[in-house]
C-alpha cells in the first residue's frame, strides 16, 4: 500500500522539474513513507529469519554487503557535499549558475544571511524597508520591513507575476518584476544583491540591472562567522551588499569608506 503513494509523489517531483536543493524538500512524504516502508521490511524479515534459521548466514551477508558499500560511499558524498559549498556562484562571470544546493551550500548560505541580518538591524534604522530575494534566514534576524521577489511572504507578486517558463529552477518560477519591487517604496534592494568576500563592484549593479538613481551599493561586514562544518571552523567575513539611492546610505558604500 505505501509503494503507490511513494511513486505518485516521485512522479509528481519529476512533473515539476525535480528540486535543485538539499534536504529533498519534495519528496519529503515519499522520504518518509519509504523510512516506514524499510522499517516494515526490516520487521517481517526478522519474522521470517526466526521461522528460517537456515537463511541468518545469507541475510547477514547481504547485510555486510550493504553496510560495506555505505562505509565507502559516505566519506565520498560527505567531499563532495563540501565541494559545493559556494553555490558554484561567480559574481564577475555573468553565466555562472548555481546549481544544485548541497547541504554545506544551504548550511553556509542561511549562516552568512543570519550574521549579515544581525548586522543591518545594528546599522539601519528601525523603519528600513528592504526587499530581497530568498526569504528565508535574513529577515529573522534583521527584524525590518520586508518584501520577498519570489512571493513567499509578499502576496503581491502572485497577483502581479506570471511563472516563467525559461528554465526557471523549481519553486522559483515567480519572481517579481522591478516594478513590482519598487512599489512598495524600498529603501534598499537587497534582491539585486550582492554576498561575498570582496565587495561588489558598480559594473556589477549595473549588471544585475539596477534601476536608474540606484547605482551604489550599500553593505555590511559579518566578520568571521563559527561554523563547524567549515574546514577552519569559520566562514570568512562576508561583505553583505543591498544597492542603495544614489543619495543615501553612503556610509555603508565600500568604495566611499576611508581606506
Amino acid at each position: 500500500m505505501l509503494v503507490l503513494p511513494i511513486a505518485a509523489q516521485l512522479v509528481w517531483a519529476w512533473s515539476i522539474g525535480g528540486d535543485f536543493m538539499a534536504y529533498g524538500r519534495f519528496v519529503l512524504p515519499a522520504t518518509t513513507l519509504l523510512a516506514l516502508l524499510i522499517g516494515l521490511a526490516l520487521a517481517d524479515a526478522r519474522e521470517q529469519l526466526r521461522a528460517r534459521p537456515w537463511a541468518n548466514a545469507a541475510w547477514a551477508a547481504i547485510a555486510i554487503a550493504l553496510l560495506t558499500a555505505l562505509a565507502v560511499r559516505i566519506p565520498t558524498r560527505v567531499r563532495d557535499d563540501r565541494a559545493h559549498a559556494h553555490l558554484h556562484l561567480d559574481p564577475d562571470d555573468p553565466k555562472s549558475s548555481p546549481g544544485f544546493e548541497s547541504v554545506t551550500a544551504m548550511h553556509r548560505f542561511a549562516a552568512v544571511r543570519l550574521a549579515a541580518g544581525a548586522e543591518l538591524a545594528r546599522v539601519l534604522p528601525a523603519d528600513t524597508v528592504l526587499t530581497v530575494g530568498a526569504a528565508g534566514a535574513m529577515p529573522y534576524t534583521a527584524g525590518l520591513t520586508t518584501y520577498d521577489a519570489y512571493g513567499l511572504i509578499d502576496p503581491t507578486v502572485v497577483a502581479h507575476t506570471e511563472p516563467r517558463k525559461d528554465g526557471a529552477r523549481p519553486g522559483h518560477q515567480l519572481h517579481a518584476s522591478l516594478a513590482t519591487m519598487l512599489a512598495h517604496e524600498p529603501d534598499l534592494l537587497c534582491h539585486l544583491g550582492y554576498a561575498g568576500e570582496r565587495p561588489p563592484t558598480r559594473e556589477l549593479a549595473r549588471r544585475l540591472g539596477a534601476p536608474r538613481g540606484w547605482t551604489g551599493w550599500a553593505c555590511v561586514e559579518t566578520g568571521p562567522i563559527p561554523d563547524r562544518r567549515a574546514e577552519t571552523g569559520v566562514i570568512p567575513s562576508q561583505f553583505y551588499c543591498c544597492m542603495r539611492p544614489r543619495d543615501r546610505f553612503e556610509q555603508l558604500d565600500p568604495q566611499r569608506r576611508p581606506q
